[in-house]
């Protein structure tokens, strides 16, 4: 059976919300590592000296994402074609 282009569509965009939840939690986790704390009206971190502190992107982290990326949208079409071959059966 063929892979349509919603469902390619939708891998993608279920990888990036991975990868967008899992820097949500990176952003917290680093923030509290580093003394700060999260503003909950607008997100943003708040060090010690009552500073905005921003998240600087990585290498390692952005091959986190990367693979993070791949991997879900990769699973996600595979099971949905697999769903769809024993709905046709």
């Amino acid at each position: 059976m063929d892979t349509k282009p919603f469902d390619i569509l939708g891998s993608i965009l279920l990888g990036l919300l991975a990868i967008y939840l899992v820097h949500r939690f990176m952003v917290v986790d680093s923030c509290l590592d580093l003394g700060g704390a999260i503003e909950r009206e607008s997100g943003v971190c708040i060090n010690a000296d009552g500073e905005e502190q921003a998240m600087r992107l990585t290498v390692p982290l952005l091959c986190i994402y990367f693979v993070l990326g791949l991997v879900v949208s990769l699973a996600s079409v595979i099971t949905v074609k697999k769903i769809r071959c024993t709905n046709n059966r």
